[in-house]
């Protein structure tokens, strides 16, 4: 292991209830390093030791890739010196994802009828369908759920906003992936949180959206 230098740590499901293991793999070769049971930050300091066993060295791990457990953070910390954190895709769009309800519910609940105005229907159904949309991608829409996303992407509402703030973020993950490009990428996650972010993801056609 005297070569490892970026690695993934995440939890998964040991089996069905709240029985947890860490794992550890080596984003490079695309290997398993470690496993042990529990989540806590105890659990990459026993990785630090068993890298160590292996011949590899803690302190020349640059990078770690992870989901946005605090205690993960404090076993970096401890027992990873000189590696940079990342928080995985997945859980950041999840974030995002969670954020985006948290507003559309607080929305319908505070202002139902201009909800039911910029939607253009008074038919519930016509709500659940935008409901469904915002979630999926627009690629799996049913036509319900696309008619629905058509008027949601035309109103003033705030929930319009939160949906196209959480397709700029998958968009900003997909434009690095593709071009491989850090300092690019930078740019456009400081773009997205600028005050030119709304104007230029409100062009979006719904039925293109990546």
């Amino acid at each position: 292991m005297s070569d490892v230098s970026i690695i993934g740590i995440d939890e998964t499901s040991l089996r069905k209830g709240q029985n947890y293991i860490t794992v550890v793999h080596d984003l490079k070769a695309k290997r398993l390093l470690f496993a042990c049971e529990g989540r806590d930050h105890q659990a990459v300091v026993d990785f630090a030791a068993d890298l160590k066993v292996h011949g590899g060295d803690p302190a020349q791990i640059e990078h770690v890739c992870q989901d946005v457990s605090a205690a993960y953070v404090k076993g970096v910390a401890l027992a990873l010196p000189n590696a940079q954190i990342s928080y995985d895709r997945f859980h950041v769009i999840a974030m995002a994802n969670e954020a985006m309800d948290g507003v559309r519910r607080q929305e319908r609940s505070t202002q139902p009828q201009a909800v039911k105005e910029a939607l253009g229907d008074n038919d519930r159904k016509l709500l659940k369908s935008s409901t469904w949309g915002m979630r999926r991608n627009p690629g799996d829409w049913s036509a319900r759920q696309t008619n629905a996303m058509h008027w949601l992407q035309r109103s003033t509402l705030k929930s319009a906003r939160a949906w196209r703030l959480k397709m700029a973020l998958r968009a900003v993950y997909a434009n690095a992936a593709a071009g491989n490009d850090r300092e690019q990428a930078s740019k456009e996650l400081k773009d997205s949180r600028g005050r030119h972010f709304d104007r230029m993801y409100r062009p979006m056609r719904f039925a293109g959206v990546i």
